[in-house]
Order: structure tokens, then sequence, then C-alpha cells
């Protein structure tokens, strides 16, 4: 089996344990029996091929195939040290992104040397012999860097259900219970037990299920970079890494909040889940008053409570400190008497994004579960670099993409078992114009 082939597996193993370990986070419980046995087993696999990887890298240094491209990239008077210095730089990897960075810069540089390790990493088709032709994909390393970043980064994504899907699929197709009400024969799309005489026929029931279709949509960014910038790589690397990691950012929480659906993910302003409270009788226009405050915690699903979180418009911030609730405040800023690390209100914490509306407009308060949002994603954000699409303009091109998708798991609000109103776990305020 080829070095190729051995990396492509042991991918594929590591992805699977990944996606065990996320869906096991994600229900908030520790790995079952079956579980931790699978993932001992799969993990000796990944040390398997790890032993076989090594041993072809060995195999490749003794035969000494490493000449002839060695000719081509780095003249020198012994081939087969330098074939041998090539085998250990491909074992190696990159000390940092600005590393990975100047190593491109150099392979298209006359007089200067080609680091083999970008031979692993090249960008399907592209010729790495010619450096007006070459094309490197950074490793995954980075990449995964990266969306952990992005993750980080932003407030609605790190908060959702996210499930990484395999490298050969596209998409992925999830069956959920199809409720839309509590009452009685409703519950669970239409589960029912019964109180019996004795002798008496049992009524069947059974519940209700539909499909969830989440399909990968691209979310892509493109960079130019100068060659006296390429030249200073600490400059590239916080230039890079934070303008485009907190635009990616950016535009994921963007597409939870509101995003159509068309092209990108659902936002759960657009949800048909979605409920939203009417402002009160009489009131101002770009206003919130205690009334809608507590309106909208009473339409938030119960079972949704203790996971929720206020997200608001910064010019929120100023309404919420005039509430009070009899002689008592309902919202308490960080290191109030509330003595919490941040603000809350009516014990919840409260997030100012950007991304929600202008005061006064729908989505400016959003009271929300996010682990009622799922989102898949490939792993992890591919980044491409290129020298020959702006060549004569001494710029190198770095070409970022994000494989994502995402959807309220709600598709309506729910009828509860007493009452008329009914709940959901995303609730916003209805504009007050």
């Amino acid at each position: 089996m080829s070095i190729q082939a051995l990396k492509q597996k042991r991918h594929e193993i590591v992805t699977a344990l990944r996606a065990m370990t996320a869906k096991a986070d994600s229900e908030n419980r520790d790995f079952t029996s079956e579980e931790e046995k699978i993932f001992e087993e799969r993990e000796a696999e990944v040390s398997q091929l790890d032993k076989k990887i090594d041993r072809e890298l060995r195999i490749f240094e003794l035969e000494g195939r490493g000449d002839s491209r060695a000719a081509v990239y780095e003249p020198a008077d012994d081939t087969r040290a330098v074939a041998k210095e090539q085998s250990r730089n491909e074992q190696r990897a990159w000390g940092t992104f600005s590393e990975f960075l100047q190593a491109v810069v150099d392979a298209s540089t006359p007089g200067k040397r080609f680091d083999p390790r970008l031979r692993e990493n090249r960008a399907s088709g592209l010729n790495e012999s010619v450096s007006s032709e070459g094309g490197f994909v950074v490793q995954s390393d980075f990449a995964n860097d990266l969306l952990t970043r992005v993750y980080n980064t932003g407030a609605l994504a790190s908060r959702v259900r996210r499930i990484p899907i395999s490298a050969n699929s596209n998409g992925l197709k999830i069956n959920v219970i199809d409720e839309t009400s509590r009452a009685n024969g409703s519950r669970f799309g239409g589960v029912r037990a019964y109180w019996m005489a004795e002798a008496e026929a049992y009524t069947a029931s059974k519940p209700k299920m539909r499909q969830m279709d989440l399909k990968l949509q691209k979310l892509g960014a493109v960079c130019y970079l100068t060659d006296e910038l390429m030249a200073d790589a600490t400059a590239l690397q916080a230039v890079v890494e934070e303008a485009f990691v907190q635009e990616m950012a950016f535009a994921v929480d963007d597409a939870i909040l509101r995003g159509d659906g068309a092209g990108k993910p659902l936002g759960i302003l657009n949800a048909p889940g979605l409920v939203s409270v009417a402002k009160e009788s009489g009131q101002a226009a770009a206003t919130v008053v205690k009334d809608n405050i507590v309106k909208m915690r009473a339409r938030l699903f119960a079972a949704n409570r203790a996971n929720s979180v206020w997200f608001i418009n910064q010019a929120v911030e100023p309404q919420l400190n005039l509430l009070t609730l009899g002689d008592l405040g309902v919202y308490f800023p960080a290191g109030s008497l509330a003595n919490a690390p941040e603000d809350r209100l009516f014990g919840r914490p409260v997030v100012p994004i950007e991304h929600c509306s202008a005061l006064g407009t729908v989505g400016d308060i959003v009271l929300a579960d996010l682990n009622e949002y799922l989102m898949i994603d490939k792993g992890s954000v591919q980044m491409q670099s290129s020298i020959h699409v702006r060549f004569l303009y001494d710029e190198q091109v770095l070409k970022f993409t994000y494989r994502v998708d995402g959807q309220p798991i709600w598709n309506s609000a729910l009828t509860p078992y007493k009452g008329s109103d009914t709940l959901s776990p995303y609730v916003t305020l209805a504009t007050r114009a």
C-alpha cells in the first residue's frame, strides 16, 4: 500500500473517532463500554498505520528514490544526502503557518531551496517543478487549528450542536421526531398511553418521524499577499490568521442567526419554529420593557431554559439596565451583585453580538438554546496557495474554503399540553416601530 493510501486510511479512522467523540460530547456523556472498546481498537489501528508509514519512508530513503527529484529542486554533489534530508523533512511537521507560507515563496524564487514537505501537500494537477505553476495545500494540522479558532471566536457557532462528516460525504440526512404538540395523542408525533380496564384491548400508537437533509454549502475567501509582506513572517501570520479567522467566524455566526438557507445555512430568525413576541400596547418605538422580557422567557420551552442565552444588539443594553421587577433588578452586569463572570438577565447569560438587528427591530434581542441547532462540516478550513494568479504583481494568492451547512432542529413551534401560547427554543421580540 502506498504512503498516500496509508495516510488516507489513517485520516479516515481519526475522522471517525473525532465524530464519535463529538457525538458523546453533544449528549453530555462519557463513552459507553462498547464505544470505549471501539476507540481503543481504532487507536491501535492508527498506531500500526504510523509504523507502516514510517517503514515506507525508511524504505524510500534506502532505495534512494529521492535522487532525481533532489536534482530538480536542490542540485548537490551528494544526492543521497539530499534524499536523506528530504525524507527527514517529509516526516517533520510545519512549525508555524508562516513557515509553510515562506516555503511556498522560496519554492517560486530562483536559487531558493524547494522544501520537500510541500510535495506531500501540493494541489492536485499542478506541476511542483515549475514555480509559476506551483500550488500547495497546507497540512491538516494548520487547517484544524483554523477551524478551532473559528469556533472559539464565534459566539453562536461555539454553542451549536456540530457533527463533522466523513471525507467522502457532501451532506447528512438524519431522522428526528416530528412533534408539534404536547396534547394527548400528539406527543412524539403520535405516541399515546392509556389507563386501561381489566381485559381491555390495547390501542396502538407510534411516533412520527421526519428527515432533516443538510447539504454542504461553501464559504470562501481569497487573500493577496505581496512579496514584501511575505518576507516578514511575523506580520504575515498575524494578518492572515487574525483577519481571515475573524471574518469566517463572523460569516458563520451571521448565517446561524439570519441565514436564508439559499446557498448558506438556515438561521433561527428565518426558522419555521421561531416564536416572535408582540410588543406591548402603546409601547414606544425602539424600546425594550420589562413585559417584553417576561413574555419572551415565558415562551421559551421549559426544557431549554438551562442552556439558553440572551443575544442582544449592544444598543439594547441601556434599556436592560432600567428593568426592574418590583424593587428588584432583573439585569445584572458582570461583576455586579449577581457575582457572575458575564452579564445576566433572569439568571441567563447576556451576549452582545453585532449580528443582532438594530434596536427596535425584530432580532435585536433573541433568547435561544443553540443546542437545538444542528451544523455539519468537513472538519477543517481548506487553504490553498498559488503564485501564478498574480505572478506579474509579485503577489501570493491564498484561498480559504469552508464547507458547512446548518439549520434549526425544530421545524415548528410547540403547542403545550395545557395552554395556547406556542413554545420554542428560539424566541425573539417583534418590531417596535
